[in-house]
């Protein structure tokens, strides 16, 4: 495998050494004096400053090292990264790189630690695997799905599909003010998400900002809610209109997000903890005289389902939050085709495994875009067969 083909980042690499996916027989140093290596343990990676692995055992022309070791892509890393400045750095013993021609590194107390270039001694499977997602269009690992089951991927877009569901909780979470009341506040972070959802993707900014005036407004009002007000205010701000479809324009948009605003905030608590998650959003569009479309499935689960979740967290009500992660669970939505064009570019991949499926978008944006293959089941699945 040349250097050119290992186009991933550290972290990968750092896989690669913790899982031993090298030959382990022939390594020898890089800098200076040619010395065989032996890796009689690869140490603990380390998730705090320093070295990227703690307490390894190195040997070297028969020299027992114990110390840490660190990983670059590139040796002239070490410097750039000020290592060579660095106390913490001082205990690596071996200097770990995907480099045919390394520079020799040196310590802030003089020592210059063993260099081994990793890239030549990559397994057979890993290096052939690496070069087959080089050349993928669609998924990386296209090139390896028809050696591996349709499952390894399923399971891996059920564990997306679930660490989505943290992210999405954690957005919620930026629009509550713990300056009011819990109830009052998720109420307001609802209402806020939920305006936010209905600027995506050209005006969100512009959309909660309407939220926010919504809120204060509501707060005043004794009688009549002033709608018209609200709508001059919308008016003031800079909405953007490029590539916005005729469905999807500002006015609309503002017009369905207060009508939604008023249902929520109308609701009385207790229906909010008596009714199922699915019965309580049809209940607020039908308040809100709004019909079922891809745009409120959508919201139903990026923002409602997550929102009830933290609900059931946020009241310690055990049977809320089981209702609202079930309901995830087995979430299917209108995903665009653009987002998920690249499922379909792997041959004879069934659209039943990321069709509808949220899991499947985070899959792509969080790992496959990232090259965070190391962490995916798809990967491990190759490897191990």
């Amino acid at each position: 495998m040349s250097r050119s083909e290992f186009t991933y980042s550290e972290n990968v690499l750092q896989w690669v050494w913790k899982t031993l996916h090298f030959d382990t027989s022939s390594l020898s140093t890089a800098t200076g004096k040619e010395c065989e290596i032996r890796v009689i343990d690869p140490g603990e990676l380390n998730t705090t400053d320093g070295p990227d692995f703690k307490n390894a055992v190195i040997e070297i022309d028969g020299v027992k090292w114990h110390g840490s070791v660190e990983m670059h892509i590139g040796s002239k890393s070490w410097y750039s990264h000020g290592h060579h400045h660095d106390k913490n750095f001082n205990s690596v013993v071996l200097h770990v790189v995907v480099e045919e021609d390394p520079v020799q590194v040196s310590c802030e107390d003089g020592n210059k630690p063993f260099t081994l270039n990793l890239l030549p001694h990559f397994n057979k499977e890993v290096g052939d695997l690496f070069r087959a997602m080089n050349n993928s269009s669609g998924l990386p690992c296209a090139n390896g799905l028809t050696y591996i089951s349709e499952k390894a991927l399923s399971q891996q877009i059920e564990k997306a599909q679930f660490e989505y569901l943290e992210k999405k909780v954690n957005d919620f979470i930026e629009f509550f003010d713990p300056a009011l009341l819990p109830f009052n506040a998720w109420k307001s972070a609802l209402i806020l998400s939920l305006f936010d959802g209905f600027g995506i993707s050209k005006n969100r900014e512009q959309m909660v900002k309407v939220g926010e005036k919504f809120l204060e407004m509501y707060g005043e009002c004794n009688k009549g809610f002033p709608i018209q007000a609200l709508h001059e205010f919308s008016q003031t701000l800079n909405w953007n209109y490029r590539g916005v479809r005729p469905h999807n324009r500002p006015e609309i948009r503002v017009v369905e997000s207060i009508a939604i605003g008023r249902a929520v905030m109308e609701l009385p608590e207790e229906q909010f903890l008596e009714q199922s998650t699915t019965d309580l959003w049809k209940a607020i569009l039908k308040k809100s005289s709004i019909s079922e479309s891809g745009r409120t499935r959508i919201l139903f689960g990026t923002v409602f389902i997550p929102a009830m979740y933290t609900l059931g967290n946020l009241l310690a009500y055990e049977k809320l939050k089981y209702s609202a992660f079930q309901e995830w669970k087995y979430l299917s939505v209108p995903v665009p085709d653009e987002l998920l064009e690249r499922y379909a570019k792997v041959p004879g991949l069934s659209p039943e495994i990321y069709s509808g499926k949220l899991g499947a978008v985070h899959q792509l944006r969080s790992y496959c875009s990232k090259r965070r293959c190391h962490e995916c089941f798809v990967l491990k699945k190759v490897i191990s067969s």
